[in-house]
């Protein structure tokens, strides 16, 4: 089981991103590794395109996602945003160096 604690990051005065508090990777024998959102787990039926999150209990989850390896899981939630990335610090760097631009132009 593999637990990820995040704070919302704040970007900027007007820019703050909310990601999921606690995520939360776990083996479900013989299944797989299910995802918990904030304590919601992650489900198969997709509506418009989209994976919904169901409410938990592990236990009644009939459409819950399944991965075969920990890593996939991962792979998951970082192609949906929902860990903090380098990519966050980058995008904070860039909004900084905006503000320091702009504040020189005025």
């Amino acid at each position: 089981m593999t637990t990820y604690l995040q704070d919302p990051e704040r970007l900027d005065t007007n820019v703050t991103i909310k990601m999921p508090e606690k995520i939360v990777v776990e083996y479900v024998h013989p299944k797989g590794w299910a995802i918990l959102l904030d304590g919601n787990l992650v489900g198969t039926i997709t509506e418009g395109g989209t994976d919904y999150v169901s409410d938990h209990p592990m236990a009644e989850a009939s459409h819950c996602k399944y991965f075969a390896d920990a890593g996939d899981a991962t792979d998951w939630l970082i192609k949906r945003d929902l860990l903090k990335t380098k990519a966050y610090a980058e995008l904070h760097k860039k909004v900084k160096k905006a503000k320091k631009k702009e504040a020189k132009e005025t």
